[in-house]
């Protein structure tokens, strides 16, 4: 089996398996470069492709696509650049209503209380003093490594829920997640909340501009969110981009803002009622698997915003 490597503005291979291998070992390629091989219809990232070779999936002769390129200038390279999945009948509501059972099909309830135990082992090192900031670090980019994975696997059309992601190269698995995650809420919410209680700490109320942008923020959130995990970098928080790509999609953004909303409520609830459990160890390993149920479909709702408007939102062209 033969593959080809999108890098730079160019195509280059075909290269075996064991090419691959060398040249990532050598980081003449990343893992997350698009790649393609015989049978697929679109380029997908390295990564993705490399776990995907372990299924049963038998190839289909069929041309090598032209890479998918970031329609916003200046955004780099997508992880996922999927435009040619059908859509299916189902409308976008319909799939909402099913992100609420997506994490409980296939091995979902096995990754839902692997999310428990996770839980009770970082409480655990948590309480050494030492290790417990970096303890933090790794379980929050871990953890929003894995809600990214699922928007990716969303965004495709995958039915079921992606495995817990591989933490190899912590760079590009662990910290990389964690400030992309950082950095759209900073600009999105915790710039304006920081101003606003400055101030407040002057003894003055926070003008409109700042309620404005608060509010505008916490709105664009969820897009924002979306975007810096298709394009894989946090130069797609892009305020353009991200106005256009709501007012391309009103009907179907204010749905998932308002699912989201209620999402995070519930979620809430949940964890005062588990925080209020006598059992030491039930209530964080409790905590721990709502967690990862709640990520899973907010995760699910974002990734289904693309793959059911990926057309209109007009992110990825081919040329």
């Amino acid at each position: 089996m033969e593959f080809y490597i999108y890098r730079d503005g160019q195509q280059l291979g075909p290269y075996s398996i064991e090419a691959l291998q060398d040249l990532l070992r050598l980081g003449s390629i990343s893992s997350n470069d698009l790649a393609w091989r015989e049978g697929l219809t679109d380029w997908r990232p390295l990564r993705v492709l490399l776990a995907d070779l372990s299924s049963n999936e038998l190839p289909v002769a069929q041309p090598a696509p032209t890479p998918a390129r970031p329609i916003a200038e200046g955004v780099g390279e997508s992880r996922r650049a999927r435009v040619s999945a059908p859509v299916g009948e189902a409308t976008f509501a319909t799939r909402v209503i099913g992100a609420f059972d997506y994490p409980l099909k296939g091995d979902g309830v096995v990754l839902v209380i692997g999310g428990g135990v996770l839980s009770v082992v970082t409480g655990w090192l948590a309480g050494v003093l030492v290790v417990s900031l970096l303890v933090v670090l790794f379980v929050t980019g871990y953890v929003l490594a894995y809600g990214q994975k699922i928007i990716e696997s969303s965004a495709s059309g995958d039915a079921n829920m992606p495995t817990w992601p591989d933490f190899s190269n912590i760079m590009e698995d662990i910290l990389a997640p964690y400030f992309q995650f950082l950095a759209t809420t900073t600009l999105c919410v915790a710039g304006p909340f920081w101003l606003w209680r400055s101030l407040a700490l002057g003894h003055s109320g926070p003008g409109l501009l700042v309620i404005a942008w608060m509010v505008m923020g916490l709105f664009c959130l969820p897009m924002a969110w979306l975007a810096v995990t298709m394009y894989n970098t946090v130069a797609a928080l892009n305020p353009i981009l991200i106005a256009r790509s709501i007012s391309r999609v009103p009907g179907h953004y204010l749905l998932t803002v308002v699912v989201l909303c209620g999402v995070l409520l519930a979620e809430y609830g949940v964890h005062r009622f588990l925080a209020a459990l006598p059992v030491p160890i039930l209530s964080p390993f409790l905590s721990g698997c709502a967690a990862v149920y709640f990520l899973a479909v907010l995760a699910r709702v974002l990734g289904l915003l693309y793959f059911v408007n990926r057309a209109r939102l007009g992110w990825f062209k081919t040329a």
